[in-house]
């Protein structure tokens, strides 16, 4: 399992056809020396851009494929993951800035981006099979080399964080109704949960 880590591009294990360059400094000439994309808050292209609710995050993409691009991504406002991740498709990157996770094809930045979250708090890789996940306070969604693999159901009340990936299992901690700690395992293939385990105190844990 990688985790996200600082404000580089995080390549996980994953092969990318493009490059990217996180917030350039803009060019003294006044201009972007690339045509420009402006992505709002639903991942909709935008001519008016505006990031009312924090500071947005700039991109310059160079695909390997088709012409180099700038992207401006409007804030949040909220508390959440920030990072740039590549992903499964070798074409498809992850943007994510205060917990919006957006999800788009460098090739066709055009085609806009996939709200993957609003409220992402860790994104996650797995080598085998190869995922990223995303991960909020209550569920997981999954990309695989096709795009959108999964959306689990809701998996703990509140606080749901990764711990581990082992093959088909991915291990998840959280809390329940009781408010008690719960450690859910999760199909890596199908986002269903296989097992929940409460913790009753001084490590009891019981199935449930």
């Amino acid at each position: 399992m990688s985790t996200s880590s600082g404000d580089q591009f995080q390549r996980f294990a994953f092969v990318s056809s493009y490059d990217v360059e996180i917030d350039p400094e803009f060019p003294a000439a006044g201009s972007w020396a690339h045509t420009v994309h402006t992505f709002n808050r639903d991942g909709d292209l935008v001519d008016k851009f505006a990031s009312n609710w924090g500071a947005p995050l700039a991109l310059v993409v160079h695909p390997s494929d088709s012409e180099s691009w700038v992207g401006l991504f409007a804030h949040s406002g909220l508390d959440g993951v920030s990072g740039v991740f590549a992903m499964p498709g070798s074409s498809s990157l992850c943007v994510s800035i205060g917990g919006l996770a957006l999800v788009l094809n460098v090739d066709q930045p055009e085609d806009g981006a996939l709200v993957a979250s609003a409220s992402a708090q860790q994104v996650v890789a797995s080598a085998v099979p190869a995922l990223l996940l995303v991960s909020t306070f209550t569920e997981l969604t999954a990309f695989d080399g096709n795009g959108l693999a999964w959306r689990s159901p809701r998996l703990a009340l509140d606080d749901l964080h990764i711990l581990a990936i082992d093959g088909m299992t991915i291990r998840c901690t959280g809390t329940c109704d009781s408010g008690s700690s719960v450690l859910v395992e999760v199909n890596t293939l199908t986002g269903l949960p296989k097992s929940r385990t409460l913790n009753r105190g001084r490590n009891a844990w019981k199935a449930i």
